[in-house]
């Protein structure tokens, strides 16, 4: 009898917290459209300019906003750690940043304002209402279920969404780079003199590398409606084609969140592709590049970037390969004599 009361007390407590819990599905796209509206406004440019915590009338005054509508945004704000209230000069609440909200500010190296823009953008949120699709048997990509094409086409005839993607990979690249630099400078003292980035959208990642390391000569390679558009770099030629054709010949290749996006046979395609170079480089000591496809999958799918920093990074995160598909040979990519003796 007592436990037939508990196991009813537990019943009531779980449906009682199922009815709290559903509203995060009812309303969860509501912190990114609150984000994104704090990036659109330029919040953190407006508390990163103001000397000392800035309270709501003068933050609604700068950005012309309705007072009462920016405090309950600000609120939603504070509350996930965005941003911290501390008392101004007159003892009233201000707004100061937190790490976290530094990731809004439009410029700066940890900057994420230009991938949520993107991620949050009616172009990128349209292909989520498709997802059914995509789990269906023989169903099609969400996204071009959504557009009828796939994103790279609909990029090409669209400059401003392809502006977008750009500069949210740039956001990606810094953070992924200034990693790799910080952590794996050994990778670039082994005789590398030109580097090929596929798939390097602007060039924002050929030029951290070649800022740092000024003696290695970066090929940006994309399609040529993107490096069309890439700003000047000094150290990066600019390159346009398809990576499905051919690449451009050089020391060694960088690839990052490119495999992810094809299948198992186009994966395979754009590594053959690649297969010309000299030198495979890893940040794993004497990794031949037969048994760099044999390692489980977890190994690279666990830890921070600096735990999968590669030179030539195979992005297998993305790259959806059961393990017995994992040998080199079995793929005949032809890297068979590459070794990496990094230490």
């Amino acid at each position: 009898m007592e436990r037939t009361s508990r196991d009813s007390e537990m019943k009531e407590e779980e449906d009682v917290q199922a009815g709290v819990d559903i509203w995060k599905y009812v309303l969860g796209f509501a912190g990114i459209a609150v984000v994104k509206c704090a990036i659109e406004l330029g919040i953190a440019e407006a508390i990163e300019n103001h000397e000392g915590p800035m309270a709501l009338s003068e933050l609604s005054s700068t950005l012309g906003c309705v007072p009462f509508s920016l405090d309950r945004i600000m609120r939603f704000l504070v509350h996930h750690h965005f941003f911290k209230e501390e008392p101004t000069i007159q003892g009233t609440a201000g707004y100061v940043h937190t790490p976290l909200s530094r990731r809004l500010l439009r410029q700066g190296e940890d900057s994420m304002a230009d991938y949520i823009l993107l991620e949050s953008s009616p172009v990128m949120l349209a292909p989520w209402h498709h997802l059914s699709s995509r789990v269906r048997v023989n169903g099609t990509a969400a996204f071009e279920a959504a557009y009828g094409g796939d994103i790279w086409k609909y990029a090409a005839a669209n400059p401003a969404f392809n502006r977008l993607i750009n500069d949210a990979m740039a956001c990606d690249a810094r953070l992924a780079v200034s990693a790799i630099i910080e952590s794996c400078p050994k990778l670039f003292d082994t005789g590398i003199k030109t580097l090929v980035d596929v798939g390097g959208g602007n060039g924002t990642a050929l030029g951290k590398f070649v800022k740092a390391f000024p003696w290695i000569e970066g090929i940006n390679f994309d399609l040529p409606h993107v490096v069309s558009v890439a700003a000047k770099c000094e150290g990066v030629k600019q390159v346009g084609g398809d990576m499905f054709d051919s690449v451009p010949k050089a020391d060694a290749v960088f690839i990052m969140k490119v495999l992810q996006d094809w299948n198992n046979d186009d994966c395979v395609r754009i590594l053959k592709k690649c297969s010309y170079m000299d030198c495979l480089f890893s940040m794993f000591k004497s990794v031949n590049f037969s048994s760099f496809f044999s390692f489980p999958l977890q190994k690279f799918l666990i830890g921070s970037v600096k735990s999968w920093a590669v030179i030539h990074r195979v992005d297998v995160a993305g790259w959806h390969l059961k393990k017995e598909r994992l040998d080199g040979n079995n793929l005949n990519l032809g890297y068979d004599h590459l070794t990496s003796t990094i230490s």
